[in-house]
């Protein structure tokens, strides 16, 4: 277990606060990097509902900071919870500290660090932070480096987040992304939550979409990628239902005229495929629709 005060949090969305949150629940005094000023000013408290519980959390459990180049040189971890967008810029800046780095974010990832995949729902309504009653995360190291991921799954374990750790993440990703790429885009064009697309059932748009990653992650993965479209479709059906009452981070993030994170999803399937001479029509199409969506809300 990492000692008290050895970590340092970069984000403070919906998946930033809920990482907060099980740290403070562990008793981890962690320091806290935030450059939005009016968030910032809103984290002298955590409140939090998670499943039925109603909790609050002291900020005298974190110090905050607008950047995470005011951390400490003696951490041991760096945990990066923002959008797939920034998580280069971040992770850039960190180079020349001698941290271990965890990136917990959706989307395709290539940079040497452990990356951390989120299954469940956090989002933040108002100065609450709500979240499902039980996710997962799953952790693991990206571009060869040695796996330290164990050292953070007990700080990281709270009765509404279980982390374990995988050494074969790459697989993961592509797994979880095959999922990203029907849930998020789907249920922001829709504007619904993901329990609606429970009714599409066996939609030959769902199927198109994920046939195409599974084919696109063969061709990366090689022997390493051991799921079909059909097992796709079936974890599919079970993270639909696990998490039927959430809004999906690319729904919010269109609601709200925010960046949305399809270059990372869909999009990048498309172009990987690309590269591979694997056309991919239906991600494809779909991307440009949240672009064009998006640029429309943005006019």
């Amino acid at each position: 277990m990492v000692a008290e005060s050895r970590i340092g949090l970069v984000g403070a969305g919906a998946v930033g606060s809920l990482l907060a949150a099980t740290l403070a629940q562990n008793g981890q005094r962690f320091h806290w990097a935030e450059r939005d000023k009016a968030r910032r000013r809103a984290l002298t408290s955590l409140r939090c509902k998670i499943g039925g519980a109603d909790l609050e959390f002291a900020g005298d459990q974190w110090e905050l900071v607008d950047d995470a180049s005011a951390f400490p040189a003696e951490l041991d971890w760096a945990i990066v919870a923002v959008k797939a967008p920034q998580v280069g810029g971040v992770v850039g800046a960190l180079r020349d500290r001698d941290w271990q780095v965890l990136v917990v974010a959706n989307g395709l990832h290539t940079c040497p660090v452990h990356l951390g995949l989120l299954y469940g729902g956090a989002r933040i309504d108002g100065a609450v932070l709500r979240a499902t009653a039980t996710s997962r995360l799953v952790m693991g190291p990206l571009g060869g480096i040695r796996d330290r991921a164990p050292e953070l799954t007990g700080v990281l374990t709270t009765p509404w987040l279980v982390a374990g750790a995988k050494e074969e993440i790459g697989t993961r990703m592509w797994h979880k992304l095959a999922l990203n790429c029907v849930v998020n885009p789907l249920t922001a064009l829709l504007d619904c939550p993901n329990g609606e697309l429970a009714n599409a059932g066996e939609s030959r748009l769902i199927r198109g979409l994920l046939a195409e990653v599974a084919g696109v992650a063969a061709a990366e993965l090689g022997e390493r990628w051991g799921y079909t479209g059909e097992h796709l479709f079936r974890d599919l059906v079970r993270l639909i239902d696990e998490t039927a009452a959430n809004s999906s981070s690319m729904r919010e993030d269109l609601r709200a005229g925010r960046e949305t994170e399809i270059n990372y999803l869909n999009l990048a399937v498309a172009a990987t495929g690309g590269r591979r001479g694997i056309p991919c029509p239906v991600n494809q199409r779909i991307g440009d629709m949240i672009c064009l969506v998006a640029n429309k809300r943005t006019l």
